[in-house]
């Protein structure tokens, strides 16, 4: 059926252009590429719908906003496309593979920790350039990162990695445990901290005093910091740590009503979050909301929710508990509340090696 339809969509392209033409009337285009647009999302949507009908659903969703924006909605309406694109892939991955990738991904971990001890004594790796360009080295100096390109997106790595190390076995994981932990406390993220000992509690319960002490040490790395020139140490407010991001939180949540239902678009907040951000005077302007869950509310509305949830039955039966793919995806989860690793896809690429070992054990 699906091969049949999207034969017929290829037939009916010149036609596209005669459709646009009437839905598009008084705006500028050009009679060329939206027919090319139309052919990538029609075959993306119809592809995620083959995947998965929740898949159709949010792809149609990006698909219905390139319909009526344009040319600026592309990136988003291919968004679920590629997504459903990589779930397929991963049920197609041997058993070797998803091994392999694993293993990789727990050595580049230790790379991100030795790479962010390097850069806690000022060493020159990997150093990011500095805003200003007045800056005497023309780098930022002590900026923890590795190779991420932020300290909360190192944290949020190696946390999403702590519940992987139990793939490996028992005398390497908790080595490995301990150096990601040391990486955790070098990003001082708080952040990071909780997701890593939520990740530990789900695949090794028993052991919830260290869980804790990793969340403590993360957090006082966070909260505690070193005045070069008083030559102390200090302790930041809680607003410096979490509260700013509440006003953000409640301007993405106040503007996701305006559109509750079928949500403003896929890369919607991209687009329009900082404009509507510097109308609300808000004292930081932001890209992201800081809150994966509300921003996919934003851009998604109630029916996208309901087709995560339509997808989340469908992995739900190989969720297991002490898992160590499901721990990387409860971290990953818990980092999701007050930070936007889905939208980097150095950290996304952790949960899809995670649904990668999953969909070994469910069938979509």
């Amino acid at each position: 059926m699906w091969s049949a339809a999207w034969l017929g969509a290829a037939a009916l392209l010149p036609g596209v252009v005669l459709a646009l033409a009437w839905i598009w009337r008084g705006r500028p285009w050009h009679p060329r590429w939206p027919a090319a647009d139309c052919f990538r999302i029609v075959t993306g949507v119809m592809f995620a719908g083959w995947v998965h009908p929740a898949l159709g659903v949010l792809a149609a969703q990006g698909g219905w906003w390139w319909l009526k924006a344009g040319w600026m909605r592309v990136r988003g309406g291919l968004q679920w496309p590629w997504i459903a694109t990589m779930l397929f892939l991963a049920t197609q991955a041997p058993p070797w593979a998803i091994t392999l990738g694993v293993t990789l991904a727990l050595v580049m971990g230790l790379v991100q920790v030795a790479f962010a001890t390097a850069q806690s004594f000022n060493q020159f790796v990997f150093f990011m350039p500095a805003v200003s360009k007045n800056h005497p080295t023309g780098f930022l100096g002590r900026f923890i990162h590795g190779t991420i390109g932020h300290r909360t997106g190192l944290g949020i790595y190696l946390a999403s990695l702590i519940p992987l190390a139990f793939v490996a076995s028992p005398g390497w994981a908790w080595p490995l445990v301990g150096l990601y932990g040391v990486g955790i406390v070098l990003s001082t993220s708080s952040l990071a901290a909780l997701a890593g000992a939520a990740g530990l509690m789900w695949v090794q319960p028993g052991v919830w005093p260290l869980t804790i002490g990793v969340f403590v040490l993360g957090l006082a790395g966070r909260m505690v910091k070193w005045h070069p020139i008083h030559r102390r140490l200090g302790i930041r407010s809680m607003d410096h740590v979490w509260i700013g991001r509440i006003p953000i939180w409640k301007q993405t949540l106040r503007r996701a009503k305006l559109a509750w239902l079928w949500g403003h678009g896929a890369g919607s907040f991209d687009l329009h979050g900082r404009t509507w951000n510097r109308e609300a005077g808000l004292r930081e302007v932001y890209r992201e909301a800081h809150n994966d869950y509300l921003e996919f509310f934003y851009e998604h509305g109630v029916v996208g929710a309901l087709a995560i949830g339509w997808l989340v039955m469908a992995f739900w039966p190989g969720v297991a508990w002490q898992d160590p793919a499901t721990g990387c995806l409860l971290a990953f989860g818990v980092a999701m509340l007050a930070n936007f690793p889905c939208r980097v896809v150095t950290l996304a690429a952790l949960p899809i090696l995670a649904l990668t070992m999953i969909l070994q054990r469910v069938a979509l």
